[in-house]
């Protein structure tokens, strides 16, 4: 009955929508006898999402998050709720969506760093995190599990972390702690070494 007359705009896409599968379809979110403002909401974002979403309200509840529940953004700056390209995402990837807003990540670098090219969320958490900056995992665990971490040009760890080995405590400590503290330009950088290496 609704798209006999909401058909193209924001509904334009609006079989593509997980809501659109929903039992309750436009009466899910909309009451076009009570609801509030323009669009006739059953209640105001973020807590009209909250009722069908509450895995991400956990995620938005951990130390890290998007700023949602201080009210500095909406469910609806990330996510298309009537549908777009990829189900409620309006973006052809993560990292379109996400340089709306974090365009300094973006480059054009000299050096990428391949996560931010390939997709943010290999990385980060889109809701919240228990870890800074909504990481998936903390440093250095993060990083390794891409990067062998300090070593010389064989490959060889510059300190022994083998289990047991008297150095072991100095080597997670000396070259295994918060890679982002000398490493600072993760996301990409323009600053090459004399040898033509990237030095993030």
């Amino acid at each position: 009955n609704c798209l006999s007359c909401h058909q193209g705009g924001a509904q334009t896409m609006w079989k593509l929508s997980a809501h659109s599968r929903g039992e309750d379809g436009c009466l899910a979110c909309h009451d076009p006898h009570g609801g509030q403002g323009a669009q006739m909401l059953k209640a105001s974002e973020p807590e009209l999402c909250q009722q069908c979403h509450p895995g991400q309200v956990a995620e938005g509840n951990l130390p890290s998050h998007h700023p949602i529940r201080e009210g500095k953004m909406v469910c609806s700056d990330c996510h298309n709720v009537h549908g777009d390209e990829r189900g409620n995402l309006p973006e052809a990837s993560n990292g379109e969506m996400c340089f709306k807003c974090h365009g300094e990540k973006q480059g054009p670098f000299q050096a990428e760093h391949p996560p931010v090219t390939e997709d943010c969320t290999i990385c980060h958490r889109p809701h919240g995190s228990s870890v800074d900056n909504l990481l998936v995992q903390d440093q250095p665990i993060l990083c390794l599990q891409c990067h062998s971490g300090h070593s010389d040009s064989h490959r060889t760890p510059l300190v022994s972390t083998t289990p047991g080995s008297p150095d072991t405590l100095e080597a997670i400590n000396g070259f295994y702690g918060r890679c982002t503290s000398c490493h600072s330009l993760i996301h990409g950088t323009d600053l090459m070494s004399g040898t033509g290496n990237p030095t993030f």
